[in-house]
């Protein structure tokens, strides 16, 4: 991604050596051209660097979860199971006395 950054840059210094003073404002509509490509070539690479650190951090962040939600997951299946198997029992249990 940053290598468009140097080639644009390396073009607006080739162009630059026939002016008179580089610093001074260019008349020369390659070279502005090139600058422009340059500075926009310049926020692309930080637009990119910005969203690959935003990915990076939702990818951590779900996956953050996603364990939590799997562990948690357990924990709700042998409660689920507990209460089932709770409830069973006391059905038994309310059978055997009506037998009784």
């Amino acid at each position: 991604p940053f290598g468009g950054l140097l080639v644009c840059s390396s073009a607006a210094a080739i162009l630059s050596r026939g002016q008179s003073n580089p610093g001074s404002p260019s008349t020369n509509p390659f070279l502005e051209r090139a600058h422009l490509i340059a500075a926009t070539m310049a926020a692309l690479a930080m637009a990119e660097a910005a969203t690959a650190a935003a990915a990076a951090a939702a990818k951590a962040a779900f996956g953050y979860n996603r364990a939590n939600y799997m562990f948690d997951q357990g924990l709700r299946w042998g409660r689920f199971n507990m209460g089932y198997s709770m409830a069973m029992a006391q059905t038994s249990q309310y059978r055997e006395d009506i037998s009784d």
